[in-house]
């Protein structure tokens, strides 16, 4: 019997077997968790772990985003809610903002990113370009120096 979707691709990811790896260049606090890169649909979907108080620099979504609230609470400086356990966030492509953890305890979200995040100083000046690639090459480098199996 043939099926809408025909051969459509189911992949399940146990998230404890993946490591979290230091989002560097930017930062060796903040950590993520790839669960998968789609480099076909430029698609990343990761957990985020950012230590309490820390901010982000300036970033831009060049494609929409949406973000799930796993643990700990946070926020974007230039609006007045604030994301907690249970809560979504849908952003559009085109947005600008500095994200921020607050409260006493890390914050972990869920991320389904299309697209590019651009990072800039305060100046406004480029200073990171996240995507599928630089995520694949940032996990690639993490578990092989780790003697990881991708």
């Amino acid at each position: 019997m043939s099926r809408p979707g025909g051969d459509a691709e189911t992949t399940y990811v146990r998230g404890v077997d993946q490591p979290w790896i230091p989002f560097e260049p930017l930062s060796q606090r903040v950590l993520i968790r790839y669960h998968r890169i789609n480099p076909v649909e430029g698609q990343i979907v990761a957990a985020v772990l950012l230590p309490s108080g820390l901010g982000s620099a300036p970033l831009y979504h060049t494609g929409p985003v949406i973000a799930h609230t796993i643990r700990g609470a946070w926020r974007y400086r230039e609006e007045g809610w604030i994301c907690r356990p249970g809560d979504t966030l849908y952003e559009s492509a085109g947005s600008m903002h500095r994200a921020e953890s607050i409260g006493d305890e890390d914050t972990v979200v869920f991320l389904v990113v299309t697209g590019e995040f651009l990072f800039f100083d305060d100046e406004g000046s480029l200073i990171w370009q996240e995507s599928w690639r630089t995520s694949m090459e940032r996990h690639a480098e993490h578990c092989a120096a780790k003697g990881l199996a991708p």
